[in-house]
């Protein structure tokens, strides 16, 4: 069960098995029995420990996961001050790959199992953005999200089944702010909405929409994935080419109703239209969501064979996944 505030103990001295790095911190594999086994453990960076506006986004995104309970988010179990050891967070270890690991398999995948792909991801996504908005943030009285800011590929884990997780809410754009808390509107994703990049105008809700669209559509496209040089695509190239490629698959609009109206969704260029062109979006997904995140929020809707087909194209990125897993849980690396 989550604890509910900021503790401090004294290191446990348990192994740790490198997983990623961010802007912020560093994330490690750690096997944590109090907390249920194997953990996702974030920490700040140290050069990052003593500026105060670091610290407090840092543990306002702990916080955030401490506050919630939805199958399509992960939460916090456990915010950590531990003297001589820095500032850090747990989470449940989500088992399966980000969408970052698993784009340059994916055009390997037939266009009507990627475009089943993108409208789950589109239908978890959205549940999970209703499951962040209604929260109310731990040890911040009146606080709540405003915007998750930063939907990406690296912020969403697929399970097994396909099903979809938001893992990350460190460029949350929150209400009741703190003075001194770190601003996010200078933050720049290649998927952020080009109203937030160009005019500077906040992230929001309609925002947040935008994004989901895009990355959903970059999957069902598989355009990006495998392009030489695409990191250097700002988010205006990266639509252009997107779109360019969902020409191609008009001829599913009849399976995959969704997709002329995700289209339309990122052709917006304010977040008055995007706020409106989200909810014809969202009746044409697949199976209907409920916002308090019951079972049927974590089905997935994918037939049984592309089920099949997915788990065989991205066999290898699972396998990597816990192959660092039973070295973090095994003590392959200390």
């Amino acid at each position: 069960m989550p604890h509910d505030g900021l503790l401090n103990l004294a290191p446990e001295g348990e192994r740790r098995q490198p997983f990623a790095s961010g802007g912020l911190g560093s994330v490690f594999l750690v096997n944590k029995p109090l907390l249920g086994g194997l953990c996702v453990e974030k920490r700040l960076h140290p050069h990052l420990a003593e500026l105060r506006c670091f610290r407090q986004r840092f543990v306002l995104e702990a916080r955030i996961g401490l506050a919630l309970r939805h199958p399509n988010l992960s939460q916090t179990l456990l915010l950590v001050d531990a003297p001589g050891a820095g500032l850090r967070f747990y989470q449940p270890l989500v088992p399966g790959p980000t969408l970052t690991r698993l784009r340059p398999l994916l055009p390997q995948l037939a266009p009507g199992v990627r475009l089943a792909l993108a409208g789950q991801l589109l239908a978890d996504g959205f549940a999970a953005l209703d499951g962040l908005y209604e929260v109310r943030i731990a040890g911040r009285p009146g606080g709540r999200v405003l915007a998750h800011s930063d939907i990406a590929p690296a912020n969403f884990v697929m399970r097994d089944d396909a099903t979809f997780v938001l893992i990350d809410y460190g460029q949350a754009h929150t209400s009741d702010r703190p003075d001194g808390e770190m601003d996010t509107s200078g933050h720049a994703s290649r998927f952020m909405a080009p109203w937030c990049l160009h005019a500077k105008e906040r992230t929001s809700c309609a925002s947040d929409a935008w994004s989901l669209a895009l990355v959903a559509l970059d999957i069902a496209t598989g355009c990006s994935f495998h392009a030489e040089g695409a990191e250097r695509f700002d988010v205006t190239g990266l639509l252009e080419r997107v779109l360019r490629a969902s020409r191609d698959l008009r001829t599913y609009e009849k399976s995959f109703p969704w997709l002329p109206a995700a289209q339309r969704l990122v052709h917006c260029e304010t977040a008055k239209e995007a706020a409106a062109l989200a909810p014809p979006l969202r009746a044409q997904l697949p199976h209907k969501r409920n916002v308090s995140g019951q079972s049927d929020a974590v089905r997935s809707s994918l037939s049984n064979d592309a089920l099949h087909t997915l788990r065989s194209v991205v066999g290898a990125a699972f396998e990597d996944l816990f192959r660092r897993v039973a070295d973090a849980a095994f003590g392959a690396t200390a």
